[in-house]
């Protein structure tokens, strides 16, 4: 009987601990990309669009659909690589897709970040002008996968997804492959 107490008592203490924590999500102090980016270049349409296509193909990016006449690509969800801020306030992962605020535990005493988000894109390309085409990278949606860490150490609590956003980099991509 004595033992059931003690361990009673255990359960009890490590439930009260834990009920007590609270979860902080660390909003991000930069700007970034959240929504539609629109750019007009020289080449032509069918460079524009075979130059998206291959950029698509490279990064390994599912396409739900895919129309030339119409110059819209739907691209399925995406698995890509996250990063967060450093204590400067800039990415620390520049290469990374996208961006996700930190997320504070007071029950461990520790900032968690996500490392995996969802992303899609649409892009509409039409001909304008002349020879000149217009590119329209829509996102979509970025949010992060629900998994957060610290050197190995998962989150103890189910916080879900979270918004992310775009570091701009599938886009610069985009860009410079069709100025080439």
């Amino acid at each position: 009987m004595k033992r059931f107490t003690q361990m009673s008592l255990g359960v009890l203490s490590m439930f009260y601990i834990f009920s007590c924590t609270t979860t902080k999500i660390i909003p991000l102090k930069g700007n970034y990309l959240h929504n539609q980016i629109e750019f007009k270049t020289e080449v032509t349409y069918d460079e524009v669009w075979t130059k998206t296509i291959e950029i698509f193909a490279k990064e390994g990016i599912g396409v739900k659909l895919i129309d030339k006449l119409s110059g819209l690509i739907i691209a399925e969800s995406s698995s890509i690589i996250l990063t967060t801020e450093g204590k400067d306030g800039k990415p620390i992962n520049t290469k990374a897709y996208g961006i996700a605020p930190l997320v504070y535990y007071s029950g461990t005493n520790k900032f968690y970040h996500s490392k995996n988000g969802i992303m899609q894109w649409n892009v509409f390309v039409k001909k304008a002008q002349g020879n000149s085409t217009v590119v329209m990278i829509n996102l979509v949606d970025i949010t992060t996968n629900g998994t957060y860490e610290t050197k190995g150490h998962y989150l103890p609590t189910a916080i879900g997804k979270m918004k992310a956003y775009s570091l701009g980099v599938f886009e610069n991509e985009l860009l410079n492959r069709i100025k080439q």
